[in-house]
């Protein structure tokens, strides 16, 4: 193969370079220079016998349906294929126009009515919300005034030009220090031998990196105003009387970390990327037949009771109920150097869907490291969010409008060694419902749940060990929550899906070594998962399990009695049921008749012997029965199942420990996540200003691309133009010459 061979003869790189200094054309200028040069390097290479080296290809083929940029066109057209080949399976029109607005409209409970046989829509997919009247989210200035139209397009997030990339210089600066820090993690030696290398690059056509050295990268980073929420540290010990010989955790200093959690809640309210993901108040959902559907935590019976509550105020009148979700969970990073124990404590915006808590985007993040689990109520009196839970809070929401914020704490997600400990409840009961331990394996069909009331009650009357052996409280200690207006622990601790269904169904059964055969010999298919070494492995994941349900079934259907069988198939449709994202009332009731069958059929394992001292024992199973009523309260259980924290250990706890020194590591860990948060709150600014449309070379090329020969500094740029067309015919490969399209610019 002949290489095509440019002269570059009467092309100056040193001055050409040096007048477009500063600006995206220096990078097109050398993307041309050095595919030229290659080009004849080819040559050389080609007359000495060397293989030619293919040149840098700088098409790039823009995504019509979202911001992904491709390289070829079946990376497009797969892309296409998988994203965006069908609808999203869920949405919710919570700001949409062209949605009936039932504030101004009658409700759809009393003036529709309903001819299935004359109707010719698909009435299931009709859907209608009942918008809670009082705190319905209405929009207001700055200054917290009611606007006159509320259909009033919101005000600028921000006068800045969409060139202005402050505190960065360009955005090279940006995606440089985003790719390093955030995406790849490189260690900082390494950056500076890479911005090393990158000069020595640069040093024939005069210019710099853009960055003098990592830490000039980092300082850069933390001047970042976005995302700011510093952390503060205290230290805490306890103040109690102390023994003749006290344990060691009584003279024992611990170090606490927080952030301001109101400074917290409202970057999590004013982040654009939830602009079109947040509901504004709470409804009830309906679709076309009227059936009640259960799906963001705002759907549900819990959001609209503490609307009533809140609204018995008239000064409250319009504002936005924003309950904040927490979850806390001990986590260990390393093993090997000593059992390093963290437990952080996460918070999340309530009113933000299901999907977006769910993808980790930025929904969730960390606000405090506890010493000991139950240390939250110790780092402040009274904290800043507290405040706005019986007074307004003005904040720019998503959507760029203002409201009038009211705070709230939401439900709480914990696995259930961490709900014990919220809940001051005794290891071995039920944190939901104050069933007697020996009962824990009847089904529960309610009303009788935990209150706060009704603990304070029991707490007043009894003494401490017939508090704890009779009803299962902790009676010398008081949660955290009763502080807090409208805050009662015990119904605010949702349901677990990871630990209590998808752990809870694999501790459950063990079968012989003949199933992990079959199991083994499952043939590939798509959408199933194989396991060459049956189901005996060490370190299970909630994805683990969730796959084996899908084999299980058949494998064991031979080796067990049919009733067993069948309490198996009916405890496997209580999972698939209640891991849907979108519940109603017909699946809520499928789940209470589920779990009724099932405790009938389970019985098979007592009289076979499996379990012949009963189930009260079975925590997970027991939990389970509570489910249909955290669905009513919180809406689907997958927004808020504790796998959400448990994967946001990975970014918040595990990999800036894996970053740090190891010597005194908490410090550098939360230097880690505000750099974190100031790059991702940045990124968020940026692409709402349309600043990050395409790629970084994509930019830099149309720049070059779209310049006018008057505006060269000399007469090279005639030769420029001409090595521009020769390069995009060279770079232009089969398939893939439509890729300038995307600039509106072909010749």
């Amino acid at each position: 193969m002949q290489a095509a061979h440019h002269s570059t003869a009467r092309l100056s790189p040193s001055e050409f370079a040096s007048a477009l200094s500063g600006t995206c054309q220096v990078a097109a200028a050398k993307c041309a220079l050095s595919s030229s040069l290659l080009a004849a390097n080819n040559q050389s290479h080609g007359e000495r016998g060397f293989m030619p080296r293919t040149p840098y290809n700088v098409d790039r083929l823009p995504c019509p349906h979202c911001k992904r940029i491709f390289r070829n066109v079946s990376g497009l057209t797969q892309h296409r294929n998988a994203h965006h080949g069908r609808p999203r399976g869920h949405w919710l029109p919570a700001q949409q126009q062209q949605q009936p607005d039932l504030e101004r409209q009658p409700s759809p409970l009393d003036n529709i009515e309903i001819d299935p046989a004359t109707q010719n829509v698909d009435l299931e997919s009709v859907i209608y919300h009942d918008v809670h009247k009082s705190l319905n989210g209405r929009p207001c200035d700055s200054s917290g005034k009611y606007l006159a139209d509320p259909d009033a397009p919101p005000p600028p997030r921000t006068e800045r030009p969409r060139t202005d990339w402050t505190p960065y210089n360009s955005r090279l600066e940006f995606e440089t220090a985003d790719f390093l820090f955030q995406r790849v993690k490189m260690g900082q030696g390494n950056v500076d031998i890479l911005l090393e290398l990158w000069a020595a690059s640069l040093i024939q056509y005069n210019g710099r990196p853009p960055f003098a050295s990592v830490k000039d990268m980092l300082s850069v980073i933390d001047s970042t105003p976005l995302g700011d929420a510093p952390w503060v540290t205290r230290k805490a010990r306890y103040n109690g009387p102390l023994p003749e010989d006290p344990p060691p955790w009584m003279t024992a200093q611990y170090e606490i970390c927080f952030r301001d959690t109101l400074v917290c809640a409202r970057n999590m309210i004013c982040n654009p990327d939830f602009a079109d993901e947040f509901d504004v108040a709470p409804y009830r959902e309906y679709d076309g037949l009227l059936e009640r559907r259960y799906t963001n935590l705002m759907s549900g019976d819990w959001a609209w009771s503490q609307a009533d509550i809140i609204s018995a105020d008239p000064d409250t009148d319009g504002a936005m109920f924003c309950p904040m979700v927490l979850g806390s969970d001990k986590t260990t990073v390393s093993v090997a150097t000593g059992q390093n124990n963290y437990y952080p404590l996460y918070m999340s915006w309530g009113n933000v869907w299901n999907n977006v808590r769910r993808a980790h985007r930025n929904a969730v993040t960390v606000v405090a490291f506890l010493a000991i689990p139950k240390a939250e109520k110790c780092y402040a009196k009274d904290p800043p969010l507290k405040r706005f839970m019986t007074k307004p809070d003005v904040v720019r929401c998503a959507d760029s409008h203002f409201r009038r914020a009211l705070y709230g704490l939401g439900p709480y997600i914990a696995d259930y060694i961490e709900q014990v400990l919220t809940t001051n409840t005794v290891q071995g009961w039920c944190v939901t419902c104050p069933t007697p331990r020996l009962c824990l394996g009847d089904l529960y069909e309610g009303p009788d749940l935990r209150v706060k009331e009704h603990m304070e009650l029991l707490v007043e009357l009894l003494d401490l060990k017939t508090l704890w052996e009779e009803y299962g409280v902790v009676g010398d200690l008081i949660p955290f929550t009763n502080d807090f207006p409208r805050a009662d622990i015990c119904q605010l601790v949702s349901g677990d899906l990871l630990h209590q269904l998808t752990h809870g169904e694999k501790k459950g059964n063990e079968i012989i070594d003949q199933i992990d055969r079959r199991i083994a010999a499952v043939p590939a298919f798509t959408g199933i998962r194989r396991f060459k070494q049956g189901r005996d492995f060490k370190q299970w994941t909630g994805d683990d399990s969730k796959a084996l349900m899908k084999v299980y079934l058949p494998a064991v259907v031979h080796f067990v009695p049919a009733d067993m069988a069948q309490a198996l198939s009916t405890f496997m449709e209580i999972c698939y049921l209640v891991r849907q994202s979108i519940q109603t009332e017909n699946t809520v009731a499928r789940i209470s008749a589920c779990l009724r069958r099932y405790h009938t059929l389970r019985e098979i394992f007592r009289t076979t012997g499996t379990r012949p001292n009963g189930f009260h024992s079975y925590l997970r199973h027991h939990a389970i029965d509570h489910y249909p009523q955290h669905i009513v309260n919180f809406g689907a259980p997958n927004g808020l199942c504790s796998s959400i924290t448990e994967s946001k250990h990975i970014k918040a706890v595990k990999e800036p420990w894996r970053r740090s020194n190891k010597y005194n590591a908490l410090s550098q860990m939360l230097e880690t996540n505000q750099r974190t948060d100031k790059l991702a709150a940045a990124h968020v600014d940026f692409a709402a200003r349309d600043m990050l449309q395409g790629t970084c070379l994509s930019e830099a090329l149309k720049t070059f691309l779209s310049a006018r020969p008057d505006d060269a500094p000399d007469n090279d740029v005639e030769m420029d133009i001409g090595l521009r067309d020769e390069v995009i015919a060279e770079n232009a490969g089969a398939g893939e010459g439509v890729g300038m399209q995307m600039f509106g610019l072909e010749n």
